[in-house]
């Protein structure tokens, strides 16, 4: 076989993050001609995502050959960096000496997506003559937007002026798509710093390039103690790689993996998660450490990138140089572990790929989902009013002024005793609707143990919530009061709650007030029957019990 080299004047702008490819390797006949039957290899620098190159029209849609190598063709990935070409037909002479170089990767065409910006009508009054113009700016956005508008010019003669002025504008800009994700939990996973997402290592990809990209929502400030964001290793010994841990007295995270010179290569990253505010976070692994070409293990040259990104913005890159980055056979751990102490809050829509996202595909995630995942008719758009209406508690009401000052413990058993007896009935009769109150007070000023009975109230009774009246039930309303319910048991989950584990359980599977995904209703299963078994033989307890009376009163 002759191996032919990619030439410098052949390589891609990295910008464009497309493949290059380093080496074709054709048949050893230097004297002789392409013929049916002979098999081409194509050597790409990095891992490719594995488009069809089923047929000629498949690979010509990919790879520019400056000869042309056959009327019909036939491609296998053998690697996610070898394709393997067998010509099937061809009809033209083409020498192999003829061969110099290697195909050139085309490009994927632009495609264009309109966004159209209008800023809200604003009055100025403008008492100085001159030429002005208004510029508006969102610095928040992945990439900084900045649109002028005309000029306006106002004379001596009609100073001082009032002026009404729109700024609006159409821009086209090009989107990336990411691939799909090899593995999804699309459910929102309460965490409750003891309990983790587990993906074992065969539903990791085992490729030398992956990405992890999950929306957090952090409920709890640093603690004083490690707590892990995310793991990948057995727990029995010191391998880490990729592994992320939240620093102990402030939330910027330690980004780590493991070499054989040394098991905790790392760096902290450049800014601190944000508290109560949901973030998109990816993690980027492109280790040409993995595999050679050929096979063989070569530590010259290696470099393993880690790369670190908020809401689609690089904050934090790792590079190791020159080693080799030990993988392991160890799960993933999200959201803690089982040897240390996890985050609070929620995660959603974890995913995993088989490809180091690019910055332009991870912020085209970012600006199609962030809109929604804010929307109060979402879990996280409720479990975000939940958590501020805790922080920012109003006092309007002059009736509820005294229980609205900061409560002592006394103060919040008290509140919550009176939701139980309106409840259940003890002492007086039965009022939800009392109950409901006394509960939502008792949410409010901290007391977590109210989520779970004020959301039985309200996935059994829609009129307590106040978003109906006594006669009706809008659709709309209906679809609220199911939601709130649904956040307050992830709130409750959060807080450690295994029964309201187990009604999500059901939840999800059967796709009751929330999508259906199975992975999610994996989760909460698995933890809730755990805590089970650690309790069954704990005296006077029944928590297989519990649960089941908890899913009929969440189902009746």
């Amino acid at each position: 076989m002759i191996r032919i080299k990619r030439k410098d004047h052949l390589r891609l702008d990295v910008a464009t993050c497309e493949p290059t490819v380093a080496t074709l390797v054709v048949p050893n006949r230097p004297d002789g001609l392409l013929m049916a039957g002979d098999i081409l290899e194509v050597e790409f620098e990095a891992a490719t995502n594995q488009p069809r190159v089923s047929t000629k029209d498949d690979i010509d849609a990919i790879l520019d050959f400056p000869i042309d190598i056959g009327d019909q063709l036939e491609g296998t990935w053998i690697t996610l960096k070898v394709l393997r070409i067998r010509i099937l037909t061809i009809t033209t002479d083409v020498w192999v000496a003829n061969i110099t170089q290697v195909p050139a990767v085309k490009l994927r065409p632009e495609v264009l997506h309109p966004r159209h910006f209008r800023a809200t009508g604003i009055s100025y009054r403008i008492a100085v003559p001159g030429v002005y113009a208004w510029r508006l700016v969102i610095p928040d956005a992945p990439s900084q937007l900045e649109l002028d508008s005309s000029h306006l010019e106002i004379s001596a003669d009609c100073a001082p002026a009032t002026v009404i002025y729109v700024v609006e504008s159409t821009r086209n800009e090009a989107r990336s798509w990411p691939p799909p994700p090899v593995i999804q939990v699309r459910g929102t996973v309460a965490l409750d710093g003891s309990h983790a997402l587990h993906l074992p290592d065969t539903s990791v990809p085992h490729t030398p390039s992956w990405s992890l990209l999950f929306w957090i929502y952090l409920s709890q400030d640093s603690t004083g103690s490690h707590r892990t964001l995310f793991y990948k290793g057995p727990g029995h010994n010191q391998h880490r790689t990729p592994s992320a841990w939240l620093q102990p007295h402030d939330r910027r995270l330690i980004l780590r993996v493991s070499t054989p010179d040394n098991m905790d290569v790392g760096i902290t990253t450049t800014s601190e998660l944000p508290l109560h505010e949901w973030v998109l976070l990816s993690f980027t692994f492109d280790n040409t450490s993995a595999v050679s070409l050929n096979g063989s293990k070569d530590d010259r040259n290696k470099t393993f990138s880690y790369v670190y990104a908020i809401n689609g913005k690089v904050d934090t890159e790792m590079n190791v140089h020159h080693s080799v980055v030990l993988p392991n056979s160890g799960g993933l751990y999200v959201g803690g572990n089982p040897w240390m102490d996890g985050v609070r809050g929620f995660m959603q829509n974890v995913r995993l790929y088989a490809a180091a996202l690019t910055t332009s595909q991870i912020q085209t995630v970012f600006r199609q989902e962030y809109g929604r995942l804010l929307s109060s008719a979402t879990v996280a758009g409720q479990l975000s009013a939940i958590h501020r209406d805790q922080r920012h508690i109003p006092v309007s009401d002059q009736t509820m002024t005294s229980l609205m000052q900061p409560l002592d413990e006394p103060a919040l058993a008290e509140l919550l005793r009176m939701g139980e007896a309106y409840l259940y009935g003890t002492d007086t009769t039965p009022n939800t609707t009392l109950a409901a109150w006394y509960f939502k007070q008792a949410l409010r000023a901290g007391e977590a143990a109210a989520a779970k009975p004020l959301a039985l109230i309200y996935a059994l009774d829609r009129h307590t919530q106040g978003v109906v009246d006594s006669t009706t039930c809008s659709g709309l309303a209906q679809y609220l009061w199911t939601g709130e319910a649904v956040a307050l048991y992830h709130y409750a989950a959060s807080m450690g709650d295994v029964s309201s584990m187990t009604i999500l359980g059901r939840r999800y599977e059967k796709g009751d007030g929330v999508d259906m995904d199975a992975e999610t209703a994996a989760f909460y299963y698995y933890h809730a029957a755990a805590e089970a078994s650690r309790a069954y033989h704990v005296r006077g307890n029944q928590p297989l019990y519990r649960q089941s009376h908890s899913i009929l009163m969440d189902v009746e």
